[in-house]
């Protein structure tokens, strides 16, 4: 199917291939953005507390490294990417072999109800234009056994006016055609239109970045 991006009012006739090509290209310098990142990835950790072998998906896991480090904990992490090159990347990180990577797509996820303990999406429902979103929201409470964990991170936009515009020039300058309609999105209302709790929430990266615990 055909599709085309580009900034402005473009309807795109398949996401997911857009998706797909558009991480596919950036794989070989995603890590680059680790530096900045590299920090949150343990609190999400902490913050999860899994057990130990718990069974942990990071869906739209990009180069692993979220998945990697639950897996550093004792997990059975698995992550999925919808980009080969991604999980090509991902795989090559793992050296201790146990992570589990696949090439899925998280909208609509190749396990069965209930299979993890704690599910996790970190800075990826940002990319995604809106129907996309929501399907992902609710393929995670799907796959994540009742009373599991749903860890949500992503950006926050800041509500000082200086600092919203920079982040909203910077993620406009760097990000996907499908970033500009998240700043309007109400991901905590759509959070608990799932029927999940909010445990617990703190910011990460001065602000512009959120972590959520939520409870199924």
């Amino acid at each position: 199917m055909a599709y085309t991006w580009g900034w402005g009012s473009v309807v795109h006739e398949n996401a997911t291939a857009y998706l797909k090509e558009w991480f596919d290209r950036m794989a070989p310098t995603y890590d680059r953005l680790e530096y900045l990142l590299g920090n949150v990835r343990p609190r999400v950790v902490e913050m999860a507390a899994p057990g130990q072998g718990a069974r942990v998906l990071d869906a739209a896991t990009g180069t692993g490294s979220q998945a990697l480090a639950f897996a550093s904990t004792g997990c059975e992490a698995t992550g999925i990417d919808l980009s080969e090159e991604m999980i090509a990347l991902a795989r090559s990180k793992d050296g201790c072999g146990r992570t589990t990577f696949l090439n899925a797509d998280a909208s609509s996820m190749p396990f069965a109800d209930g299979s993890f303990d704690v599910s996790v999406i970190s800075f990826a429902l940002h990319d995604m234009p809106g129907p996309m979103r929501e399907k992902v929201l609710e393929e995670l409470v799907r796959v994540t056994v009742p009373g599991g964990t749903i860890m949500i991170v992503d950006y926050e936009i800041p509500r000082d006016f200086i600092h919203r515009l920079f982040i909203r020039f910077m993620l406009s300058r760097y990000e996907n055609v499908y970033v500009p309609a998240y700043f309007s999105y109400d991901l905590e209302g759509a959070i608990e239109g799932l029927g999940l709790e909010i445990e617990d929430k703190r910011q990460v990266l001065r602000g512009v970045g959120r972590i959520l615990k939520c409870r199924k």
